[in-house]
């Protein structure tokens, strides 16, 4: 038989109120002109695997930088990557 479930706003139920503490954590990339791969892909008009296969190639020939933090968005944390053409 299933346990029942507890409830999120019991006063000991510490796994829900960590959850709540890390979920306000938000690590974005410090400065301006930083971009998603969605970003970057709407910007330009086209499917992010097209996006994607631009922002690799401009990492491997050292020409952007790449970011990789956190953003809260529907009350959830998830991991994101940003980038940005290298600063000189």
């Amino acid at each position: 038989m299933p346990r029942p479930k507890s409830k999120p706003t019991a006063p000991d139920d510490w796994a829900h109120e960590l959850q709540s503490l890390l979920i306000r954590k938000e690590n974005r990339p410090p400065g301006e002109g930083w971009l998603s791969s969605l970003e970057f892909a709407q910007k330009l008009k086209m499917s992010r695997s097209q996006a994607f296969k631009i922002l690799h190639q401009g990492l491997k020939e050292d020409l952007l930088e790449k970011f990789k933090g956190t953003q809260n968005n529907h009350g959830r944390s998830f991991h994101n990557v940003w980038y940005r053409k290298k600063q000189k």
